[in-house]
């Protein structure tokens, strides 16, 4: 049987949704049973950002006050996060890393750098600066 090719926007388009499904699937297991992706993506904001805010979250995830505060809630009953009132300001409640929180994160990042290792593991130094370089580009699109 022939198979029509596709133009190169439609093949990037179904290329795209295969690469996330397969990145969200890999990622999902190796967080699984320790945290959720939604707490994760906290757990990612504070390792890179230090401290923040619920607002702060919510604004760097694209997702509401009230989603942070009860994903954060469970994340403190874990003893993953703590929550510090402001010392200048008692209105103000930062919402932080614990030790163990933090080694936590420290774990699944490095699990999941050796994933993305494996994605690129026949390309290669500069054909994955290529690759890097382009969905730079994209993502400034």
């Amino acid at each position: 049987m022939c198979r029509i090719k596709a133009d190169p926007v439609t093949e990037l388009d179904e290329l795209l949704n295969q690469l996330i499904q397969k990145v969200t699937r890999d990622v999902l297991f190796v967080i699984k049973g320790k945290v959720s992706a939604s707490q994760f993506a906290i757990m990612r904001v504070l390792r890179q950002t230090g401290r923040s805010t619920v607002t702060g979250i919510a604004e760097q995830l694209e997702i509401t006050l009230s989603g942070v505060t009860a994903l954060s809630d469970r994340l403190v009953e874990a003893d993953l996060v703590e929550r510090v009132r402001d010392e200048q300001d008692r209105r103000v409640v930062w919402i932080d890393l614990s030790e163990k929180g933090r080694e936590l994160v420290v774990e699944l990042e490095g699990v999941k750098r050796g994933m993305v290792e494996r994605y690129v593991e026949g390309l290669s130094e500069s054909e994955v600066r290529k690759l890097n370089d382009i969905m730079r580009k994209i993502l400034r699109a």
